[in-house]
């Protein structure tokens, strides 16, 4: 390592000129970076809804969808602003509305009827979906987009609509799945920039205070920072990364990276000590002995991201290779940048010291032993509750990551809509054609989507669940559109409207069916059906992932089961939670043990024991289970796939904290009774930890704080308090655990001998 040292040193320039190349190039690539949005793209292969998606788009095409509501406008006022936005947006396919079904002529002839008569009122709400499009002066326009939720084109034809409206002074409110986007999207680009703004004055405050110079809180934030926006930008070579990994990526890195940065510097001051005047060489020395530790600090973290790379749900790949890039880059810079950055500030260094404001900790380690029953028997009571709780959160597995919080512009929007016309939940069943000799048998196909309609009806009324169905036979039918009579089903009430249709027929009117063909555009029809499926819309007034919703699936499947149907699929939020749900809890057990063992493998190479890894891992499994609990306690529902990620950083990044305590109540024992050690590793290792941890904490809760997309608050949350729990169970209770197993350590771990005498080795 002398040799590399010396050689980073000797070119030291060089490696300056080229890092700061490779941060301009990073820089300029960064914006070319492609975020997606679309979770559906990291389901596994063989998932149902993976499969749907396919043959959808094959059969349909994928398009996006969006539901606008205004208020206080007139129906004439509305089939204008219909059309304007139609004509005005090339994005925009299609506007489903009242006038779609029913000629607007005829709508605005009864407008006046419709608006102050009760009983005209209750007859247009008999219609299938009327209530849907139009209540109280309020109208529910449902967009069908060209492109899909997730297309740039989409995104601008959103801006324009919103900007439209706005112009026009209307009170409207957007929701669906490409406003999701939407916002999720904008609200990412200005948020990550304000994040960071936010977020470094938070570190430097708290390098000011954990170390004796001004300037060397810069010098850390420089050198990290340099690392992070190389890897933001060859976050290229991936073609594009998850608007996930883009939000939490920037600062997780500097989260855990910066102690690379600050042992370094901190060894190289140590190394001055002893070579007074000579600070190459001293330079030198610092990095040749800082090698090894640094490297072994880094493996607990990488190996808590990897973990994460064996996950079906392949979002977890995505941040995973991020971050261990990210770390990776991170000892490069400090290994080969900071070098020459130490050397060039040292004089500004040493002209802006400072004393130390942090505290010593003296009373802390104090405590710490005259509680050294007490606090053990407290966390011991903890395991079994925590442990308990954690599992039995109310996980959320769904798009809740992507949705607004509560109070923003879009949640706010989505509860307008929902209080005036309820919860839409969109299932979409792809039911396969009826064929003879390879050729649509059209009758028959019809016969048999109307028997499983009639059926799926019959069976979510029996769960109470609200449901409206829609079809292109449906809606060809003239049965839908007729008023519900409730006349009994006799021969002769057929025979009535057999002649009333022949009639029709007769006198030059045709069939009904055929005017409502007729009417319907060939592109809403090539919505609806295709060459070998008919696309059969279930809209149900549930949440996407309540109870309600999970059953009023389970009967969908069981409806076409039991009737038979074969090779059908079914696409909706409600469905892909259920199998995303098996996917990432079988994830969760496998990617928590690969983590659990991955870092007892290093710590045991590390520390060469038998005992010491399990207590470490203990120690921040321990606070792992309490950080994961709180929410139940709270009563607030978890996202799973931040529960998950959380929990494998939170050990990765934190056992770092357990490992720095641990190897200084090793060194203390060398020349201390297990009294001293366990009270002077507290003082020894306290700075550090604190100085780490709050930065984590710091980044989690600004993070959490700033950002409005649900699920990028959360994992916020998670890890700003994880941050601060592991800390506080490292500096209080792992060192009560040290203490009592102290006897057991000397005998299981390798080459060390403690001191037996009593209070210090003279």
């Amino acid at each position: 390592m002398k040799r590399l040292a010396a050689f980073v040193i000797r070119f030291r320039y060089w490696f300056l000129a080229g890092t700061l190349l490779l941060v301009l190039a990073s820089a300029i690539m960064f914006p070319f970076v492609r975020i997606n949005y679309d979770f559906t793209k990291y389901l596994p292969e063989d998932m149902g809804t993976k499969q749907a998606l396919k043959v959808m788009e094959e059969e349909f095409g994928i398009m996006g969808q969006a539901s606008i509501m205004i208020e206080n406008i007139t129906i004439d006022r509305a089939i204008n602003l219909k059309q304007t936005l139609i004509n005005n947006n090339d994005g925009i396919l299609d506007i489903l509305w009242l006038d779609t079904f029913v000629e607007p002529d005829i709508l605005l002839e009864f407008e006046n009827v419709f608006l102050s008569d009760a009983t005209m009122q209750e007859y247009f709400a008999d219609i299938p979906g009327v209530n849907q499009f139009y209540k109280n002066r309020k109208v529910l326009f449902q967009v069908v987009f060209k492109n899909g939720d997730y297309s740039d084109v989409t995104d601008q034809t959103i801006t324009d609509i919103r900007e439209y409206l706005n112009k026009l002074d209307y009170k409207y409110a957007m929701a669906g799945s490409a406003v999701s986007t939407y916002h999720a999207r904008h609200a990412t680009e200005k948020e990550v920039f304000n994040i960071t703004i936010f977020v470094l004055p938070i570190f430097l405050m708290i390098l000011f205070i954990f170390t004796t110079s001004f300037l060397e809180p810069f010098l850390f934030i420089i050198v990290i920072g340099a690392a992070v926006v190389i890897n933001m930008g060859t976050n290229l070579i991936f073609g594009e990364i998850s608007f996930f990994t883009h939000s939490t990526a920037t600062l997780l890195q500097f989260a855990v990276s910066m102690d690379y940065a600050i042992f370094l510097l901190h060894r190289y001051h140590e190394e001055k000590e002893h070579n007074k005047g000579d600070n190459v060489t001293a330079l030198k020395n610092a990095l040749s002995k800082s090698y090894v530790s640094i490297l072994s600090s880094s493996l607990t973290t990488v190996a808590g991201f990897a973990a994460l790379l064996f996950m079906r749900y392949s979002i977890g790949i995505d941040l995973a290779l991020v971050m261990i890039k990210g770390v990776l880059l991170s000892i490069v810079c400090v290994f080969v940048f900071m070098p020459s950055l130490i050397l060039l500030f040292d004089k500004g260094i040493e002209k802006t010291r400072h004393r130390l404001f942090a505290p010593k900790l003296l009373r802390l380690s104090d405590k710490a032993f005259r509680y050294r029953i007490i606090v053990p028997i407290i966390a011991v009571m903890l395991v079994y509750p925590t442990y308990i709780y954690q599992n039995n959160n109310k996980f959320l597995y769904g798009n809740s990551a992507m949705e607004s919080g509560e109070g923003s512009e879009a949640a706010v929007e989505i509860e307008r809509i929902e209080k005036e016309f309820g919860n839409t939940n969109m299932i979409v069943l792809l039911l396969p054609h009826v064929k003879t000799d390879g050729v649509i048998n059209i009758e028959e196909t019809k016969k048999a989507e109307f028997r499983l309609i009639d059926d799926i009806k019959l069976r979510l009324k029996n769960l109470n669940i609200k449901a409206n169905v829609q079809s292109y036979y449906q809606m060809t039918d003239i049965s839908t559109y007729l008023p519900k009579l409730n006349l009994p089903e006799t021969p002769e009430t057929k025979r009535i409207e057999e002649a009333f249709l022949a009639w029709l027929e007769s006198e030059g009117y045709g069939r009904p069916e055929d005017w409502i063909k007729d009417s319907i555009p060939p592109h809403m029809e090539a919505q609806l059906l295709s060459p070998n499926y008919s696309r059969i819309i279930i809209s149900v007034q549930t949440s996407s992932e309540s109870e309600e919703a999970l059953n009023a699936v389970r009967t969908i499947k069981a409806s076409a089961d039991e009737l038979a149907y074969q090779n059908y699929y079914l696409l909706g939020v409600t469905p892909s939670v259920m199998e995303i749900k098996e996917v990432v809890e079988s994830d969760f057990v496998k990617v928590n043990l690969l983590s659990i063992i991955a870092v007892l493998i290093i710590l045991i190479f590390s520390f060469k024991s038998l005992i010491l890894p399990f207590i470490l891992v203990f120690v921040i499994e321990l606070s792992i289970w309490i950080n994961m609990s709180i929410p139940n306690l709270m009563n607030q529902p978890l996202i799973f796939i931040g529960y998950m990620i959380v929990s494998s950083i939170q050990l990765g990044a934190t056992i770092d904290y357990a490992i720095l305590l641990t190897g200084r109540y090793l060194d203390n024992r060398k020349s201390m009774n297990k009294k001293r050690a366990m009270m002077r590793s507290i003082v020894n290792s306290g700075n550090s930890i604190l100085t780490s941890s709050l930065i984590m904490a710091s980044a989690g809760f600004i993070l959490a704080l700033i950002s409005s997309v649900e699920g990028v608050s959360a994992i916020g949350s998670l890890i700003g308090r994880g941050a601060l729990l592991s800390a506080l169970l490292v500096l209080i209770f792992l060192p009560q655990l040290l203490y009592f197993f102290d006897p057991w350590i000397s005998k299981m771990t390798m080459n060390i001998k403690f001191w037996e005498g009593n209070g210090q080795k003279p």
